[in-house]
Order: structure tokens, then C-alpha cells, then sequence
């Protein structure tokens, strides 16, 4: 089990791996570099052509952290091996055409953090994973997502902490 935003210096150490992000903006692309990226990818354009412009043809896994539709899923996983996976954070915007990709047997996983306790699906071991999130963050292993200053908790602020994810 590796956080997903557990910094990728420290996934590496942990897997070996070649780590692609994706930024459109220079601050993001600095930010994911800082993390330990090999590489960086602006996904507001061809995913495809960019990665074989730095030699590579396909990926064995696809994180995805922000919302998506059905031709955006369509792209990336046409750039998955066949055995490779799809992970998301997020539902799709809309209904997915994954029919197409049965022959590459990809794994598609929907991940929601709160799934356990939600469904009283073993509520304990959600115990388990956030002591260890905690432990990781006590030893300093994970890098804040965003760094703004104390922000009160209201509908704005969440509204604009969404806003700089989706960006």
C-alpha cells in the first residue's frame, strides 16, 4: 500500500519505477519535479506524442487524480501495456467505453478513501492505513499537495482548493 500522495522520491525508494507527471502550468511542473518526476508531460496536450518524444511507447500504470470524461480515458488508456492499470481517485464525468481495452486486460480501479467506513467494510483497517499516514507524516515522508496559508474551512475556500487540484 503506497499513499497516493506520498511523494514519488519515496515511492521510488520503495518500487523501482520510472515516474511520468503531467502539469500545464509552470508552477505545477516545478512542484511534481521537486516530488522526484523523471519526467513531465502537459496534459492539455497529446499524451501519446509527448511520451514518445522522451522515448517511451506505453505506460505500465496510469494514476489519475482529477476529473475525467470518456475521451480523456480513451487516451490514456491507449497508452497502457496490455496487463497494465488504470487508477482513478475520481468518478468519470460520464459513462466509459472500456469495452475497447478487453483484449489488453487492463485492471481498472476506482478508489475512494472512505469506502470502508462508509460500507462498515473491515472499518478497522481504515484505522490501520491513516495511523501509517500519520506515522509518515510524523517522519516527514509526505510533501503537502498545496501550500496555502491558513485558509478558514468555508464553502469558498473548499471551492478553491478544488479549483487549484483540477488546475
Amino acid at each position: 500500500w503506497l499513499p497516493a500522495r506520498l511523494p514519488s522520491s519515496t515511492r521510488k525508494k520503495v518500487l523501482v519505477m520510472t515516474v511520468i507527471a503531467t502539469a500545464s502550468r509552470p508552477e505545477s511542473d516545478e512542484w511534481v519535479r521537486k516530488l522526484g518526476a523523471d519526467h513531465v508531460i502537459n496534459h492539455r496536450h497529446n499524451l501519446g506524442e509527448q511520451l514518445a518524444a522522451i522515448g517511451i511507447d506505453a505506460v505500465d500504470v496510469i494514476y489519475n487524480g482529477v476529473p475525467f470524461d470518456n475521451a480523456a480515458f480513451v487516451e490514456m488508456a491507449k497508452l497502457i501495456r496490455p496487463c497494465g492499470k488504470f487508477l482513478t481517485i475520481l468518478p468519470p464525468k460520464e459513462p466509459l467505453a472500456i469495452g475497447q481495452f478487453f483484449a489488453k486486460r487492463l485492471t481498472f480501479a476506482l478508489e475512494l478513501m472512505f469506502c470502508r467506513p462508509m460500507t462498515n467494510t473491515e472499518p478497522e483497517r481504515q484505522g490501520r492505513i491513516l495511523a501509517e499516514v500519520s506515522r509518515l507524516l510524523d517522519a516527514g515522508e509526505f510533501e503537502r499537495a498545496i501550500n496555502l496559508v491558513d485558509l478558514p474551512l468555508t464553502k469558498e475556500n473548499l471551492a478553491r482548493g478544488h479549483d487549484l487540484q483540477e488546475s
